[in-house]
């Protein structure tokens, strides 16, 4: 579904030490948009399971801009 290593992957296994790799390499992943709009942020509450949770409540502490994103085309 996703190309490995990216936030995309990370986000969709709810792997939280690769996504805190990939914010460290680069902060601005978690302003990173798809084909429709969505960020990171989006997709980590509609994937919905407590582990997605737990990172997007991380996310939220971490950079509370995110929590005003809101679908739009890149």
């Amino acid at each position: 579904m996703y190309k490995e290593n990216t936030i995309w992957t990370a986000v969709f296994n709810a792997d939280k030490a690769a996504i805190d790799e990939l914010i460290n390499h680069d902060p601005h992943v978690v302003d990173t948009r798809r084909a429709v709009g969505e960020c990171p942020i989006h997709m980590l509450f509609l994937y919905g399971t407590e582990a997605h949770l737990d990172i997007a409540r991380d996310l939220l502490v971490r950079f509370p801009l995110i929590a005003t994103q809101i679908y739009n085309k890149p």
